[in-house]
C-alpha cells in the first residue's frame, strides 16, 4: 500500500452550475461547481470567497474553515438540493481563483438517490 495516494470511492462527473453556499453565520457566497459526486462538490471561486470559507489569508487552515450548506439545482431547479458540507481540502488554482473540495456531512435520504441517480445518468 503505497501512502499519500487517494483514491476516490465514489463516481465524480463533470457538474457545471453556479451554486449558493451559506455559512453558520449567514453569509451567502456564490461558486462555480465543476464536477460532483454522491460524496461531495467540487467548487471554483475568487479569493475573497475562498476567505470567507477559510480565513486566515492565504495560508488556509481547513481546521478554520466555515460550516457550509451547499444549495444546488440537477435537472429540475424547482426541487432545489441542501446538503450540509465540509471542506476536504483546497487549492489555488490562479492569482485569483480556487477549487475546493466539499464533502457532503448532511444530506436527505431522498436527496442522495436524487443524486445518486443523476451521477449514474451522467457517466453513462
Amino acid at each position: 500500500m503505497r501512502m499519500g495516494i487517494y483514491q476516490r470511492h465514489y463516481i465524480r462527473v463533470d457538474y457545471r452550475q453556479v451554486i449558493s453556499l451559506k455559512t453558520s453565520v449567514g453569509l451567502t457566497l456564490s461558486a462555480q461547481t465543476n464536477n460532483i459526486s454522491v460524496a461531495g462538490i467540487g467548487v471554483v471561486c475568487d479569493q475573497a470567497t475562498a476567505c470567507s470559507i477559510v480565513p486566515d489569508g492565504h495560508h488556509f487552515n481547513l481546521s478554520e474553515a466555515a460550516n457550509l450548506v451547499a444549495e444546488f439545482c440537477l435537472d429540475d431547479c424547482n426541487d432545489p438540493i441542501g446538503a450540509a458540507c465540509k471542506v476536504r481540502n483546497v487549492r489555488r488554482l490562479a492569482e485569483d481563483s480556487y477549487g475546493f473540495n466539499l464533502e457532503f456531512v448532511k444530506l436527505k435520504a431522498s436527496d442522495k438517490q436524487r443524486l445518486d441517480d443523476f451521477v449514474n445518468q451522467q457517466s453513462f
